[in-house]
């Protein structure tokens, strides 16, 4: 978990065991990604105070019978802490194609910016998620 008032962003890089982005140093993945980043526009450089590399062969969830029960319990401890937002596949545990993926990210962050205006106590419907909330 990120330190009170910090960020944890996790980014994915897709790939298979020994192919060049499997081999890849550290270095080159963790500064490729927040190259990114920052062309997207979505952190500056200097906001990032640490970087992790975890390579996980056969990453992608696979559902057997009785997950349920299980999913319900790590959701339910899962949702005390009220500044975690699990999106994507990972995240959520479900089978879903990209544009999911992607809306799931696109929702969190649209709760989060309201939530930070609304605690400001200001409001701008520019940052209003669009047909979601009043």
């Amino acid at each position: 978990m990120a330190p009170p008032g910090k960020t944890l962003i996790v980014t994915e890089h897709f790939c298979f065991r020994g192919d060049a982005t499997w081999k890849a140093s550290d270095e080159e993945l963790s500064e490729s990604t927040v190259a990114s980043l920052v062309n997207l526009r979505l952190i500056n450089r200097h906001e990032v105070l640490n970087r992790v590399v975890v390579r996980i062969p056969c990453a992608y969830p696979l559902f057997e019978v009785g997950y349920a029960e299980h999913y319900r319990t790590i959701c339910g401890y899962l949702s005390r802490y009220r500044n975690l937002h699990p999106i994507g596949r990972g995240g959520l545990f479900k089978y879903c194609n990209m544009d999911h993926a992607i809306e799931s990210g696109i929702t969190a962050a649209e709760e989060i910016l309201l939530k930070n205006v609304r605690s400001a106590g200001i409001f701008d419907d520019r940052l209003a998620p669009t047909g979601t909330h009043s």
